[in-house]
């Protein structure tokens, strides 16, 4: 495993937690299902992340933080500052999903230029589709509440790209294209 993939694993576990906890904390305020069910795929995108760091004998940098704690002061920063406008109205909280969505998109792409494990590639692809699932999620929120969006770390195409195109499901291989099963 090269640095640039243990540092990518290590960002990805704390960038999920800081995904969950956002959520988790958002949800106390603004009982949405959609807050709801979002927080519990972190949950196991974080579970998807460790279960990496523990195959190539990885410290956790979250162990035993609790919630809205991170090792990083990027990601602290980060928790502060979506929590609070996350509570100023139920249109700010979903523009705070979204953008955390974006933050996981635009940071797995640079991740899957600089991984080359296979199972970690794995890992970062499915990541990606769930984060493009959420974003459309809480895109078709904004619509309904008549909010808009402007993305802030992937472009405007290729969010409309995303947001255009139906949710995904089932897994994804290495190349991020669906694994159709075999019946």
């Amino acid at each position: 495993m090269s640095p640039k993939e243990k540092a990518w694993l290590l960002k990805m576990r704390e960038e999920e937690k800081l995904a969950h906890d956002v959520y988790f904390t958002i949800l106390q305020r603004w009982p949405l299902r959609a807050f709801e069910n979002i927080t519990n795929s972190e949950q196991k995108h974080m579970d998807m992340v460790k279960a990496l760091l523990d195959k190539y004998g990885l410290k956790d940098p979250v162990k035993g933080l609790g919630m809205g704690y991170f090792k990083s002061k990027e990601f602290s920063e980060l928790y502060s500052e979506m929590v609070k406008r996350g509570m100023k109205n139920f249109g700010e909280a979903i523009k705070v999903g979204a953008e955390i969505e974006e933050l996981d998109i635009h940071d797995l792409q640079q991740a899957l230029k600089e991984v080359d494990n296979q199972d970690v590639k794995l890992v970062f692809q499915n990541l990606m589709k769930a984060s493009r699932n959420h974003l459309r999620i809480f895109s078709n929120w904004l619509k309904k509440i008549g909010e808009n969006y402007q993305p802030k770390y992937i472009s405007k195409e290729e969010y409309q790209k995303i947001i255009s195109t139906p949710i995904e499901r089932g897994p994804v291989d290495i190349n991020g294209k669906p694994i159709k099963r075999i019946n």
